[in-house]
């Protein structure tokens, strides 16, 4: 037998440790993937609850109080429409049931815990 004879290819443990190492790779960018997805619906939730802030400051500018409980009817008045949309992420709450208020707090759920603005 010829002991000069050259091996092409690799070992099964070489194999398996390029493999291992691939998995670990793949689980740490996969991880930080989703903390950074997390992070992006927690900031579009506060930017819609600072919309919503202001469609209401518009309003209170325009009324002189803020909406009642039902305050997605505000979102057009005649022809004046303060906010296209609303999503079910902001939760309006006003002090009690008035219609024509003089204070509000809006909350979101964050993944870090509640958000908050008050009037």
């Amino acid at each position: 037998m010829n002991k000069n004879k050259k091996v092409l290819g690799f070992t099964l443990i070489e194999l398996l440790v390029v493999v291992s190492i691939i998995a670990m790779i793949a689980s740490v960018i996969l991880s930080a993937l989703g903390t950074a997805k997390q992070k992006a619906q927690d900031t579009s939730k506060v930017r819609e609850l600072q919309e919503v802030r202001t469609a209401l400051q518009m309003y209170f500018g325009d009324n002189g109080y803020y909406p009642g409980a039902d305050f997605k009817n505000m979102l057009t008045i005649g022809s004046k429409k303060y906010i296209n949309s609303i999503s079910n992420n902001v939760t309006y709450v006003v002090t009690d049931s008035c219609t024509q208020c003089n204070s509000y707090t809006l909350k979101t759920n964050l993944s870090t815990g509640e958000y908050s603005i008050k009037s």
